[in-house]
């Protein structure tokens, strides 16, 4: 499934991410991508690590645990909901495994 266009077109900046957290809204940056992980911090595998990354950039964490052709990519492109404002996004990510184009993958290529 993952991210439709119409939400691929909706941004966020990290201001937008920690308002939204004050409202029990957890919002993650992934690659640039921005996933709502509200109703799957229960369902993470890792258990509520994934909350240190709440209103942040979690590329590097998703990339350090998580494997390149697992259900992670899948899991995460079905999580997105827009894409982090151009102004705010980080340099990028070293992902020699390929995690992140798993992703990239589930979502159609977009990015």
């Amino acid at each position: 499934m993952g991210c439709c266009p119409s939400k691929m077109s909706k941004e966020y900046t990290f201001k937008d991410m920690e308002a939204a957290a004050k409202k029990g809204k957890y919002l993650i940056v992934v690659d640039g991508l921005v996933l709502d992980v509200t109703k799957y911090v229960s369902k993470h595998p890792g258990g509520k690590v994934i909350m240190n990354a709440v209103a942040s950039d979690g590329s590097n964490c998703f990339v350090r645990h998580h494997r390149p052709h697992g259900m992670s990519g899948k899991r995460a492109a079905s999580l997105c909901v827009g894409r982090l404002a151009e102004s705010e996004v980080p340099p990028p990510v070293r992902d020699p495994r390929g995690t992140l184009e798993s992703v990239h993958k589930a979502l159609g290529g977009q990015k």
